[in-house]
């Protein structure tokens, strides 16, 4: 099959590896594009649309598979792919940590508490953060297509609102790496029939094979092989120290988050004694040496990564 890639700027040994016409000798062309946040978003959403347009008028594919539905611009791609009934599928890009409602609550608390004075109560805190996120989701799903000319993405899903499950905007199907994955979107509003399992892409021997070959045997951050049969289990790590008291949804301080995960980490190295246990931290998090001095001693079967590091 014949591909053509739209895409954001990519690092240069991706770059090279998309070249190489032996690992993808269907791939056309690469048009790469500027995501539409940060400095002059309208100029950004412009080109960014202007790319786009073009892309459909040079070829008519059979099939649209995009990242989301929900982020510009992939919005435009797929209501060119709509306007010419191209089948589109919405692909799961990442981990899915919880149903959109938690992560929505999850980011008006962080909001208030991190970035609203202290002195207001939180239920007036949290009025003004809702606000803000409509005011966004009026600015990115309303105000930018009709600077383009384009009609507005209609429709309560957005990430401003943190509701991002894949497929409730304009894909027809959606795609997730497990049932897990297939359950949350579900209880988010996606409809069974538009909505299918692929597994992990490293739970297939090709593409795990492939991503052996060209990335993992390149970039291990020091971490050695792991010795067959070993189990592993690996941590994610936020970026931020935040945490809230289910309750009340009060402030926990630092040092409470800090015993917190603390515990997680050494009861989950005590019960998995045998395992090799990682904690892969956020790439916003600066280097390995700001989690460990977070948690303090750290269990010999437990090993912190490089925030950089691929999380596969």
């Amino acid at each position: 099959h014949r591909v053509v890639l739209l895409t954001r700027e990519i690092d240069s040994y991706t770059k090279k590896i998309l070249a190489d016409k032996n690992m993808f000798p269907g791939l056309e062309k690469i048009i790469f594009f500027e995501w539409p946040f940060g400095g002059n978003v309208l100029r950004k959403n412009y080109r960014a649309y202007k790319i786009v347009k073009e892309a459909f008028v040079k070829s008519v594919p059979d099939i649209v598979v995009a990242q989301t539905d929900i982020w510009p611009p992939d919005t435009y791609v797929l209501r060119f792919a709509k306007q010419r009934g191209i089948v589109t599928l919405a692909i799961q890009s990442g981990f899915k940590i919880a149903e959109q409602k938690k992560l929505y609550l999850w980011s008006c608390l962080t909001n208030a508490h991190v970035h609203m004075p202290d002195f207001l109560p939180l239920g007036v805190k949290l009025f003004f953060v809702k606000v803000k996120k409509y005011i966004g989701h009026f600015f990115y799903y309303w105000i930018l297509p009709l600077t383009v000319g384009e009609m507005p993405f209609l429709g309560r899903s957005s990430f401003v609102f943190w509701q991002e499950s894949w497929g409730l905007r304009d894909a027809d199907y959606s795609a997730v790496f497990s049932k897990r994955d297939y359950e949350i979107c579900i209880k988010d509003g996606l409809k069974p029939d538009q909505l299918f399992i692929i597994g992990h892409p490293l739970e297939h021997e090709t593409t795990k094979r492939f991503f052996e070959r060209v990335y993992l045997s390149q970039n291990r951050g020091g971490v050695s092989p792991i010795k067959e049969g070993v189990k592993t289990l690996t941590i994610m790590w936020p970026s931020t120290t935040v945490g809230f008291r289910e309750h009340d949804y009060s402030l926990l301080s630092e040092e409470e988050v800090r015993r917190q995960r603390a515990t997680v980490v050494n009861l989950v190295s005590k019960k998995l004694s045998e395992w090799r246990i990682f904690i892969k931290p956020h790439p916003a998090v600066q280097n390995a040496a700001e989690v460990q001095k977070f948690l303090g001693q750290i269990p010999d079967n437990v090993l912190v990564v490089d925030p950089a590091e691929p999380a596969d």
